[in-house]
């Protein structure tokens, strides 16, 4: 019997790319007004390109997703010639103005309706590797746990959003379903400890990978339906 469900956040209960656009250009927009010796000199191409560089150079922030965010924002200003006391301050309040934006999300259709059918008889939980905290969306109310990259220092397909699940659930592997949109990150991880799994494949890509999920579905007010079926199929092995 199903117990637990979790859910990744990214691209699985929102669009992100939209998101991510939006708050990087709304940072941009308050670095040009309170520094903006940075914004003359580099670009967001330019930021990205940076960022690229020097997550290469510090391997301990791969899973630390705003701090490297900050890290590059200070470093961009220090090399613009910002002192690096102002540099530091300036990048904390812009990662602020970026996190705020970072919560701005568009629900897909019918997200909150299925979330709060769900928590009626399942615990639910998060399991992301963004930076997105579901706690400060109202949707939170609805979910009793959330591991992200950051908290973790790990990120998904590795095994510590998982192991802490269970840790935390007391739930067996074989009673929980973990909802994803990435076939290696969330599908294949999640089946390597024994999980059934409901891929969410909302564009139709073909699945080239090899990797079978438990149940595949277009939109969120499918799932509910899956996660029924899933059971239905324990509870007829149970039987025989």
């Amino acid at each position: 019997m199903i117990k637990v469900i979790t859910f990744d956040l990214d691209d699985t209960l929102w669009e992100v790319t939209p998101v991510l656009i939006r708050a990087e250009r709304r940072v941009l927009e308050w670095l040009e007004q309170h520094c903006p010796e940075l914004s003359q000199r580099f670009s967001i191409q330019a930021m990205r390109a940076m960022r690229m560089e020097l997550v290469k150079s510090r391997p301990d922030l791969v899973h630390q997703i705003s701090e490297a965010r900050r890290f590059i924002m200070q470093t961009a200003m220090e090399r613009a010639g910002t002192n690096s006391t102002r540099a530091a301050s300036l990048s904390r309040q812009a990662m602020e103005v970026f996190l705020q934006a970072r919560h701005e999300v568009e629900l897909f259709d019918a997200v909150e309706e299925v979330i709060a059918e769900l928590h009626s008889s399942y615990t639910l939980g998060v399991l992301t590797n963004g930076n997105a905290d579901i706690y400060r969306l109202p949707l939170g109310r609805y979910f009793s746990f959330s591991y992200s990259a950051e908290a973790l220092n790990s990120s998904k397909p590795l095994p510590l959003h998982f192991e802490k699940t269970l840790e935390k659930t007391g739930a067996s592997a074989a009673q929980i379903v973990h909802v994803g949109d990435h076939i290696e990150h969330d599908i294949e991880a999640a089946q390597g400890f024994g999980w059934h799994t409901i891929w969410m494949n909302r564009k139709g890509r073909e699945n080239i990978s090899g990797i079978k999920p438990s149940a595949t579905v277009g939109a969120i007010d499918q799932v509910p339906a899956a996660v029924h079926h899933i059971d239905a199929q324990l509870q007829s092995a149970a039987d025989q």
